[in-house]
This record gives C-alpha cells, structure tokens and sequence, in this order.
C-alpha cells in the first residue's frame, strides 16, 4: 500500500493507474482505503497471492485497475 500511496503523491511523475484514477475529478488522497486480507511474511509468497486475489477479485484490466500481474 506504500507504493500506491507514494505514487498517489507524486502524480504525474510516477505514473499508474492507481495515482491516475485518484488524481482524477472528483478524486483525492481522502478517497484511498485498503483493507488487509491476508499476512505474509515472505515477499514471493505475497506476490503470489497477491496475484491470486487480483483475479478472484476481478482487478485485473479491463476490469479493474491492475494491468499487470506481479509475479
């Protein structure tokens, strides 16, 4: 959530589709929440399910913000 925060802030020079969408109209910092679903400590293992629920939860482009998988 760091990364998405700090790309937020620094719009347009770190380009995302995070920080466009909440630097957009009607937009702001204020609107960004997150909620944690899972705890994992290892950083390859958090890539994977992070991956995971990308597309259990539909985020993946074109029906989400997401246009990469991460690992």
């Amino acid at each position: 959530m760091n990364s998405h925060k700090f790309d937020i802030k620094h719009y347009p020079n770190t380009f995302t589709t995070v920080a466009e969408h909440f630097n957009s109209k009607g937009h702001s910092m204020n609107d960004f929440s997150f909620m944690p679903i899972d705890k994992i400590n290892n950083n390859w293992k958090r890539l994977l399910k992070e991956t995971e629920w990308m597309y259990k939860l539909n985020t993946v482009l074109p029906d989400g913000m997401n246009t990469k998988l991460l690992y």
